[in-house]
């Protein structure tokens, strides 16, 4: 770790004309330079660190197989005919895995490339190349699997700027300990309503309308869950001896409803980690980790993805359902963030299916770069627009100052709003799209206009922009208001 010396000067970004990546002419539409590198922002919210010794005990195996089913035809009785029909008879859903080294090649001796599954793009094959990586780069300590300083062209060869610690900076025992402590970290229990539907003889069979067991039953059901099967595999003692012949995953696979399950698998197997502590916790066990842990294209709008600075949140007036005149700005929808490169095959539009286990217990900030947050401060100052619908209306607004809405918001980020000509939008004050005056913010520059931001579901431009879960969120915004909530209920109990 290098002290902070009078003679060593923090490091700086490199002026576009000292970038050896943007040598040569830039293209004034992409800001492309001929390598095809482009310079951009981005923001990160690490993912909360339980389970991730599950997660790194699953077998290569499992998330290749999930890939493959994944193209497969599958049955919900919310489709309608007509739907986004360039995908057939499956679900839009184009995951893959990912594939990295373990960055640096001193850890655990390993150069070849694998299936990644750890970190926001899944770009990681092992917990210990974060333990190390994190290590230096983020806390400066060297280790004996990654001995090096990292390279300061700041203060290469600057004098008096030298090294004065002994290297490595921490033993092998740091990494090593740390690592056991991050995969036996364990996920929390699911809500208690849940657990009373597991519970039952039969976890399918109703509960009084509107009570608390019979909505979070509801939701699940809409989810996509078999409640039959994810009780057999998350409930000790309930797996019948010789199995129960139902869906691995605890897929409803006569009717997926919603089919959020089609990626948020509700419950995956673990294989054998060679864990020296703790492997009786990790191996050979069922996982309620609502992950396929595969990577997804998002949404995208090419706009703000091809800007030459990072957009800005945009204030824009509108007349609410109640006829009051509001400012509002809307959470950034596209998903593209090319900020971060070393990620595998991962494009910047790909994200892993984030893992829901314990989402109801540790709430937001939720996406990538903590988009959705709560704040109290917007209710009557500022709300956050164009998020919310329901089967009435699209696109109106939505104050992110609940774990509901926060739910809510995520759900609807999965994809771009619903265009004007949308079966549950009329012409009225609370609909159309979240266009910018002048279709101009900051260094964005919407061509189109709305259609950029809510291409028509038939269009090209919605076949290649749409975020994977287009099918979805199309029937999402079918349901009733109350059907939406009830899946909400579901998803505050893991």
């Amino acid at each position: 770790m290098r002290l902070s010396l009078d003679a060593c000067l923090p490091d700086r970004i490199p002026l576009t004309s000292e970038d050896p990546n943007l040598a040569g002419s830039i293209d004034p539409v992409t800001f492309l330079a001929p390598s095809g590198f482009r310079r951009t922002t981005g923001e990160r919210a690490a993912p909360p660190y339980i389970g991730r010794g599950l997660i790194e005990a699953v077998p290569d195996a499992e998330i290749l197989a999930n890939e493959a089913v994944e193209l497969n035809p599958i049955n919900s009785s919310l489709d309608r005919a007509g739907d986004f029909p360039e995908c057939g008879s499956t679900d839009c859903l184009n995951g893959r895995h990912n594939q990295n080294t373990s960055n640096q090649a001193f850890v655990g001796g390993h150069t070849d490339t694998r299936v990644g599954r750890l970190g926001l793009r899944a770009a990681g094959p092992t917990l210990m190349q974060f333990m190390i990586g994190g290590s230096q780069g983020e806390l400066g300590f060297t280790s004996p699997l990654l001995p090096t300083e990292p390279t300061s062209m700041t203060n290469l060869n600057r004098p008096g700027c030298a090294i004065t610690v002994t290297e490595p900076n921490i033993p092998l025992s740091t990494p090593v300990s740390l690592r056991a402590l991050i995969r036996l970290v364990a996920p929390p229990e699911f809500g208690k309503t849940l657990l009373h539907v597991l519970k039952r003889k039969n976890p399918e069979r109703h509960f009084p309308k509107g009570s608390p067991e019979e909505r979070v039953q509801r939701g699940a059901k809409l989810f996509g869950i078999d409640l039959v099967a994810l009780a057999n595999r998350t409930i000790p003692g309930r797996m019948p001896a010789g199995g129960d012949g139902r869906d691995e995953h605890a897929i409803n696979q006569a009717d997926r409803k919603l089919n959020c399950a089609g990626c948020h698998l509700p419950v995956v197997t673990t294989g054998e980690l060679p864990a020296e502590v703790g492997a009786e916790h990790l191996n050979d066990a069922w996982v309620p980790l609502f992950s396929d842990l595969l990577i997804h294209p998002g949404p995208v709008i090419d706009a703000k993805r091809i800007a030459a600075t990072q957009r800005l949140p945009s204030l824009v007036q509108r007349i609410d359902d109640a006829g009051n005149l509001l400012n509002t700005f809307d959470l950034v929808r596209g998903m593209a963030d090319d900020t971060l490169p070393n990620q595998g095959v991962a494009t910047g539009r790909e994200w892993r299916t984030p893992p829901l286990m314990g989402l109801g217990r540790i709430g937001p900030p939720f996406f990538h770069d903590g988009r959705i947050y709560l704040r109290q401060e917007s209710v009557s100052t500022t709300p956050a627009g164009w998020v919310y619908s329901d089967s009435d209306s699209a696109n109106t607004l939505l104050v992110v100052n609940t774990l509901q809405n926060a739910i809510r918001a995520a759900i609807e980020l999965h994809d771009l709003p619903a265009p004007f000509n949308a079966e549950n939008q009329s012409n009225d004050v609370g609909g159309s799209c979240p266009v910018p005056p002048g279709n101009h913010v900051c260094a964005v520059v919407y061509q189109n206009g709305a259609a950029d931001i809510c291409p028509p579901y038939e269009s090209i431009t919605s076949q290649q922009n749409r975020g994977d879960a287009r099918k979805v969120i199309r029937r999402w915004r079918r349901l009733s208001e109350d059907d939406q909530l009830a899946v909400i209920e579901f998803l505050k109990q893991l």
